[in-house]
């Protein structure tokens, strides 16, 4: 009997491990958060693992209710304590790095494989033990293989999302031109922010670039072709993108013209002024009134979009 307890706390451990790894896997989930294949993935190896966890319920049960279904074969299964190392790992450390799960995830699988196959050939079981234990095995493996398809999944479709462009939105008045234009039928009145052509050309080689106004588009598209910028931005968004208070809010944007949620991490806009959401997506821009000394469009401005899409992209992926 001293076998069978030593068994029973084994399939224990290995319960405890399960809900572990589930917890490890909804980690995962939070990196996936954008990623939809990826999540489809993740919640089958978590339907997965609890199955296991009723599977292996059931074989204590049958340690419970069956005496001496088990005769010992070999003193000792050197793997049972290999699960314990396992838990006391994972409650001693913060896992927390993409990596360490996945490393921590297989290494599990690999010593509950080896459990479980232990006592498939130096144990006599009866039946229904080994009709449980079967099932444990196909599923680990199962488990396992999923794992490692898993990481490549991951990687192929956060690099599809890391490959596509970061979106730039400029307002118009007082950024790009000035903020006192008189009309239509004064072209004249329209001032270009100095050098402005030349930073947005280069710009545009990198991040898309857009318009977002409250003016109509009719005035939109004047103005840029005025001043000859046609060339260079993607598209206009006009004032009927605005919230119902007049804010320009990119996640609102974002649902308007049906973009993937992850797209909040990939634009900045812009602006002069501050009713401008959210705010970690907000470049302040002094306003343009006109003046030839006018500097804003300088190079520190491609420096100082680039950082902020560094710190906006890595918040994409950060758990």
């Amino acid at each position: 009997m001293k076998f069978n307890n030593t068994l029973k706390i084994s399939i224990f451990n290995s319960i405890e491990l399960e809900y572990k790894t589930i917890n490890l896997l909804k980690q995962l989930l939070l990196f996936a958060k954008f990623l939809r294949a990826s999540r489809i993935l993740l919640l089958k190896l978590i339907k997965a693992k609890k199955k296991n966890i009723e599977l292996l319920q059931k074989l204590n049960l049958v340690l419970e209710t069956e005496i001496c279904v088990i005769t010992e074969k070999s003193k000792e299964l050197d793997v049972f304590s290999n699960l314990e190392n396992i838990i006391k790992f994972i409650n001693n450390n913060s896992i927390q790095k993409f990596d360490d799960i996945i490393k921590i995830l297989l290494a599990e699988k690999k010593e509950i494989l080896k459990f479980y196959n232990s006592i498939n050939t130096e144990v006599s079981v009866n039946n229904e033990f080994a009709e449980i234990l079967e099932k444990l095995i196909k599923s680990t493996q199962f488990q396992k293989n999923k794992i490692s398809e898993f990481v490549l999944l991951y990687k192929s479709e956060r690099e599809k999302i890391d490959q596509q462009k970061n979106i730039i939105i400029f307002d118009l008045d007082g950024t790009i031109v000035n903020n006192d234009i008189q009309s239509y039928s004064n072209p004249k009145s329209i001032l270009l922010r100095p050098n402005a052509r030349e930073i947005l050309e280069k710009l545009s080689k990198k991040y898309i670039l857009c318009i977002f106004s409250k003016s109509t588009i009719e005035y939109i598209k004047y103005t840029i072709e005025h001043c000859k910028l046609d060339d260079l931005f993607f598209f206009y968004f006009d004032y009927t993108f605005t919230t119902n208070n007049s804010v320009k809010d990119l996640t609102h944007l974002i649902k308007r013209i049906h973009l993937p949620n992850y797209m909040i991490y990939k634009m900045i806009i812009l602006d002069d002024s501050f009713k401008i959401k959210p705010e970690n997506n907000f470049i302040k821009v002094p306003v343009f009134t006109g003046e030839k000394r006018d500097n804003f469009f300088n190079e520190n401005l491609i420096k100082t979009i680039a950082e902020k899409f560094e710190k906006l992209n890595a918040n994409l992926w950060k758990n």
